[in-house]
């Protein structure tokens, strides 16, 4: 009778759970207002809601009108948007993105761009939603990366002036960084250098590149010709931040590099992940080229187990740890690690640089 009974509790669980699922989806797809959700600001947990119509989009802002007026929002202090009228399938699709099943969510993509009177903000917003969700498919299944790259090429050409066009470029970039061809990737940052308000998104990523090309002080000089354009307390700026440290470690400057990654991680709110997952790869970096793995080591495991969102920082988490692990002799837990690698991120350059590599 228990055992009956623990089961239909757990069947009812479920039906509840599934139902609250579709009444918020359904809710959300029948609103008859754009909802803008800001960030939250400083001591808040969730930030403040905005009603009204949107009018614009672009890279750096929108613009909604709320009770007759129009109000001016920066996409720096957006956390979310739900447009009036999106097609219950993009909800659906969301969900099952967030869950892992790329495939059922890809489709569900499909059915929402080719739903009836779907306003040009959401095509677009579902077109880049499927670009990427193709691009995170890649990262276990390699017949999936033309199809992604062609794909984020395609809405970056054909919406230069879209909110999502910055983020579109950046996946492109991870996706052609795995490559073997230096000259896509230094195209893709040339053509986001272009796009309206992320030229300084851009100079990041560059100055990140040139660090990884060996030339710390050409990455520095960037970072700090940048700074002036960077947001204050921005993601960008953090960012920028993890940047400036990887160049520091790359001029062997470790105790600065150690001092600015540990000011960085302390002044970050825990949910950024965005920032906090490079943050603590830099310090690994840093303990790491200083000679002391241990240390490193718990660096690097922060990202590995609270910040598995980041997808690129990531596995490059699990790649150091993998070699960490070997230096502190290690082998099994070393295996065990680059098998987890390979297995969620096989055309990560994170995975070349884990294989075959003993020393730090």
């Amino acid at each position: 009778m228990t055992m009956k009974w623990f089961k239909l509790k757990t069947l009812m669980i479920r039906f509840f759970s599934i139902l609250v699922l579709i009444l918020a989806i359904s809710s959300k797809a029948s609103a008859q207002t754009d909802e803008i959700q800001l960030k939250p600001m400083t001591g808040q947990t969730t930030g403040k809601i905005i009603r009204g119509t949107i009018q614009s989009e672009s890279p750096r802002e929108i613009k909604i009108t709320v009770s007759g007026k129009t109000e001016t929002i920066m996409v720096d202090d957006l956390a979310n948007i739900d447009y009036a009228n999106t097609p219950a399938a993009f909800f659906e699709a969301k969900q099952r993105e967030k869950s892992g099943d790329y495939m059922a969510a890809l489709e569900s993509y499909k059915r929402a761009s080719n739903a009836s009177g779907v306003r040009p903000f959401v095509l677009q917003l579902v077109k880049f939603r499927y670009a990427t969700a193709l691009a995170e498919a890649s990262l276990s299944d390699d017949k999936k990366t033309p199809e992604a790259i062609d794909a984020l090429q395609d809405f970056v050409k054909s919406n230069p002036s879209s909110r999502h066009t910055p983020d579109a470029s950046e996946q492109l970039l991870n996706l052609v960084r795995s490559g073997s061809d230096p000259a896509k990737v230094d195209s893709v940052l040339a053509d986001m250098a272009k796009i309206p308000g992320a030229q300084a998104r851009s100079n990041v990523l560059r100055a990140g590149l040139l660090t990884d090309r060996g030339k710390p002080e050409e990455a520095l000089k960037l970072i700090a010709s940048t700074k002036s354009q960077i947001p204050k307390n921005s993601e960008l700026e953090r960012i920028a931040q993890s940047v400036q440290i990887n160049a520091l470690v790359g001029q062997k400057n470790f105790a600065e590099a150690e001092k600015q990654a540990r000011t960085l991680i302390e002044s970050t709110s825990p949910e950024d992940t965005n920032a906090l997952a490079p943050a603590y790869n830099a310090l690994g970096d840093c303990l790491r080229a200083a000679g002391k793995p241990k240390d490193a080591m718990i660096a690097y495991l922060h990202t590995e187990i609270l910040y598995d969102k980041a997808a690129d920082e990531h596995a490059r988490a699990l790649s150091a740890i993998t070699q960490l692990w070997r230096i502190l002799e290690k082998p099994d837990r070393a295996e065990q690690t680059l098998n987890k690698l390979a297995s969620a991120y096989p055309r990560s350059p994170w995975l070349k640089k884990a294989q075959g590599v003993t020393k730090p």
